[in-house]
């Protein structure tokens, strides 16, 4: 079928604002109206002999694969019609557009494909208004603050009511605005980069801060994330906004808090740990002079770890632990005497009171501790000088017997004084206490 054999459609070709493109039973073009002229790119001189396939290059849209010659061919094989939307035409300069299209049977008198008609219209600006939409949509459904903006001229489209409150502006201020203008400082470049730049990353994620109406401060994390189609262009840009204002106020408070804290156990002439679970966690300079070690020899390990394997009671350090652990959290408290063996040999002991808390919502014991090595060791000499005394005076008495010398004792305590152990067998009788005239005198 030639040209020359269509004069009854041509002039209805030139007319029909869809672009037409007319082929043969070869699938090789044989006409085009300025519609398809305009959408493809060639003239009609250039397309005419040209597969229709190189002429009108189309790719279905989801998959990035199906190729107009398939469908085409399948026409001029079957002579049934077919539909195709929502696809991608690709123009002769590499533009994409978006396209619905049919593809009709031409019979000659015989009904036999004589060739085909595919007329397709440009749904570009229908789809960006569509996909417009639903990330608008998108924006409003969620509860965070949200704005979106077209690729194209960079400018906000819309705004959830998240954002307008969290801005204190109306939607007329912010709606129409310029990227350029929302991040132009130096603190956001590279948001402003990442707007302008059509590749990866699709994901930007950073802090800055602004000013609300109100001329309020607000510190904020923004995530900005790019809207591909199917083409893989950027259409859309859509940025979060999370408000870490009253989150930053509160983690400076508690900085603020825990240097107080700190310093506070650190000023404490007692040691000070605290435990969560079995592991140590915390302590001050001063719990750490008395186990002998620095402080980063202590923290994570178990109070057995730094003790040594045993108690001065004969009893395991870890199995000691647990029973005292278990003892605090049943009676809410303890006092306890422990015996550390310190890294260089020595010995240290304290004595500690112990007692449940809770530090940032988890369970702790919180232990102060107060160094009782001296005291022990005073308290070792007493009995051992004691115990010498005892011996001695035990001697004296034997010796006092062996040689038949009866004495009187005075008794510290009571300031009373009586014959000395044995007398009545060297006197021979039962000696009564000394006169309470003679006590007195002794007082």
């Amino acid at each position: 079928m030639a040209k020359e054999q269509l004069p009854s459609i041509d002039r209805f070709l030139q007319a029909i604002t869809d672009a037409v493109v007319v082929t043969d039973a070869g699938g090789r073009v044989l006409h085009l109206n300025p519609a398809a002229h305009a959408l493809t790119g060639w003239s009609v001189d250039e397309a005419i002999g040209q597969r229709a396939a190189t002429v009108v290059t189309t790719l279905s849209a989801p998959q990035h694969s199906a190729n107009c010659a398939a469908p085409l061919e399948a026409v001029l094989a079957s002579g049934h019609a077919s539909e195709h939307s929502d696809i991608l035409l690709t123009e002769r300069g590499g533009r994409q557009r978006r396209i619905n299209e049919t593809i009709y049977p031409i019979t000659d008198a015989h009904d036999r494909v004589a060739g085909a008609a595919i007329i397709f219209r440009d749904i570009t600006d229908v789809y960006r208004l569509r996909e417009e939409r639903r990330i608008a949509a998108m924006a409003f459904e969620i509860g965070a603050p949200l704005l979106v903006a077209t690729a194209a001229d960079l400018r906000v489209l819309r705004v959830n009511a998240a954002c307008l409150e969290l801005s204190q502006r109306s939607e007329q201020e912010l709606v129409g605005a310029s990227l350029d203008v929302l991040y132009g400082d130096a603190e956001k470049a590279p948001f402003l980069k990442f707007f302008r730049s059509p590749g990866p990353p699709d994901t930007i994620t950073g802090r800055t801060t602004r000013r609300n109406q109100a001329g309020i401060l607000l510190q904020l994390s923004e995530t900005a994330r790019k809207i591909r189609d199917e083409s893989g262009t950027v259409s859309h840009f859509v940025v979060g906004l999370y408000d870490l204002t009253e989150a930053v106020a509160a983690a400076e408070a508690l900085r603020e808090s825990q240097l107080n804290y700190n310093h506070l156990i650190e000023s404490m002439q007692e040691g000070v740990a605290i435990i969560h679970g079995d592991h140590i966690i915390e302590c001050n300079g001063h719990f750490a002079h008395m186990l002998g070690r620095p402080r980063d020899e202590i923290i994570g390990k178990t109070a057995a770890d730094v003790s040594g394997p045993w108690q001065p009671d004969g009893r395991a350090s870890a199995a000691k632990s647990v029973e005292i652990t278990t003892a605090v959290r049943r009676d809410r408290h303890a006092w306890v005497d422990w015996q550390v063996a310190r890294p260089d040999g020595s010995v240290s002991q304290f004595e500690a009171s112990i007692t449940p808390s809770t530090l940032k919502g988890a369970a702790i014991l919180l232990i102060t501790t107060r160094d009782i090595t001296a005291r022990k060791r005073a308290e070792a000499e007493y009995q051992d000088l004691m115990a010498e005394l005892a011996a001695r005076e035990k001697m004296l008495r034997l010796a006092n017997r062996a040689y038949g010398i009866a004495c009187w004792e005075l008794n510290p305590a009571t300031l009373q004084m009586s014959w000395s152990e044995g007398a009545e067998d060297i006197l021979g009788f039962n000696p009564a206490p000394l006169p309470a005239a003679t006590t007195a005198c002794g007082r």
